[in-house]
């Protein structure tokens, strides 16, 4: 059974953090001088790496969703359907970003279909 959308997603939620921990480290420093409670404010910048930062914790997330997901043989279909839009959209708006990186999973799971040597259902 081939593992591959959840694994992707993982990578690429590891280098988007480390990356944030590496590119914004000032701003990082900055917010957490604040005390991180209402650190954010009205400073667009700082909001920006809250965003950024904060999306590759929910990538993380997503990812270990879709290895099980995966892992269970379950159709990724429409899970990859509804994620396109918004990284095309996301390409569109930010073309030197690294939204390019999704489009490999996503293209993954639109193909993928239920696998009929699934682990079984999907348990609690």
């Amino acid at each position: 059974m081939k593992r591959f959308a959840g694994r992707w997603l993982f990578a690429v939620a590891l280098i988007h953090t480390v990356f944030a921990l590496l590119v914004f480290r000032a701003e990082l420093v900055a917010i957490a001088r604040a005390g991180f409670v209402d650190a954010i404010g009205e400073d667009p910048t700082r909001a920006a790496v809250a965003w950024f930062t904060l999306f590759g914790a929910v990538l993380a997330a997503a990812a270990v969703a879709v290895d099980e997901l995966e892992l269970r043989g379950a159709p990724l279909r429409r899970a990859g359907l509804a994620l396109l839009p918004l990284v095309i959209l996301g390409i569109l708006w930010m073309p030197a970003s690294g939204l390019w990186l999704m489009l490999p999973p996503l293209a993954f799971m639109v193909r993928r279909r239920a696998q009929p040597e699934a682990a079984g259902p999907l348990k609690g």
